[in-house]
């Protein structure tokens, strides 16, 4: 799905003045679009309803929407993805060996830039 859509569909989206929806609003402010917000709510599970009930769609994140839905809605992805990146923060002392293993994995198995200091 192409982000231009978005423009002008009815949406399911957090309700104005908190966090999430802050981010969704300067995601959209980056893409172009003006989504329609058709039902304003901060419960999750208020989130499924309004979509099965069809009172808008929603961007969630894949596995939860495959956990959340099955097969009660149509679950598309944007084109080119959407992807947002990540970082990792631990104490500056010696990690735990699994700790480390773990961010060693992170390193080979994913891009990494190293914020400047």
């Amino acid at each position: 799905m192409p982000f231009r859509l978005l423009d002008g569909l009815p949406m399911v989206l957090p309700t104005p003045g908190t966090g999430r929806r802050t981010e969704m609003e300067a995601m959209f402010s980056c893409l172009g679009v003006r989504p329609v917000p058709a039902f304003e709510v901060d419960e999750r599970l208020a989130w499924v309803t309004g979509v099965t009930d069809g009172r808008g769609s929603l961007i969630w994140y894949r596995d939860v929407v495959l956990r959340a839905f099955g097969s009660r809605a149509e679950i598309r992805s944007f084109t080119p993805p959407l992807l947002r990146p990540v970082g990792i923060a631990h104490a500056r002392r010696p990690l735990t060996r699994a700790a480390r293993a773990f961010i060693a994995h992170a390193r080979h198995n994913a891009p990494v830039r190293e914020p400047a200091r």
